[in-house]
């Protein structure tokens, strides 16, 4: 029986001197990483000193060569005169309120100088609406179109948008029911 526990704190013993070894070579390891770093004049995990952090600095210096054709290849890719297809939608048609709100979708131009027309029909009745279009990041929409309840009879009504922005133009229908 002591052999057995003489055995156990000789071997605990031992795992103690094997781990003590072991973070004595991990904490040598670290103090040459310092020292070398020192004795270079670099500090450990330090900024060198000549960059400036990126974080709130303006260039105030007139834009380079670069930067300006940067600037006319931007400008050429959002210009809507190089877009050769547009579409519209109807997207929304309130007719529950007054007024009626019209809501239209323009894909494939971004511009606020179109023209937006809606026609509302029925059973020879024409009311005609005009608006400008409005730029969105990615498509452009009608500026709306808000209708007053007395300006329409009760039935059925159709709705045609024509929108023209530059040279093109485009067409959408729906149509609602108003009690």
């Amino acid at each position: 029986m002591k052999t057995n526990k003489t055995k156990k704190i000789a071997n605990k013993s031992l795992t103690i001197k094997i781990i003590s070894l072991l973070l004595l070579a991990v904490f040598c390891v670290a103090m040459l990483f310092v020292g070398f770093n020192y004795f270079n004049n670099k500090k450990p995990l330090d900024v060198k000193p000549n960059t400036t952090p990126l974080v709130n600095s303006i260039d105030y210096k007139p834009p380079t060569t670069e930067q300006k054709q940067a600037g006319e290849d931007q400008k050429k890719l959002n210009d809507s005169t190089n877009i050769t297809n547009i579409s519209a939608s109807i997207t929304s048609i309130n007719s529950s309120a007054d007024p009626i709100q019209i809501r239209t979708i323009i894909n494939g131009s971004v511009s606020n100088s179109g023209t937006c027309e809606l026609r509302l029909l029925k059973s020879g009745i024409n009311i005609i609406k005009t608006t400008d279009t409005y730029a969105l990041p990615n498509s452009s929409t009608c500026k709306g179109f808000d209708i007053s309840r007395s300006d329409l009879s009760a039935g059925n009504w159709t709705v045609n948008l024509t929108v023209t922005i530059d040279d093109q133009i485009t067409t959408a229908s729906s149509g609602f029911i108003l009690d």
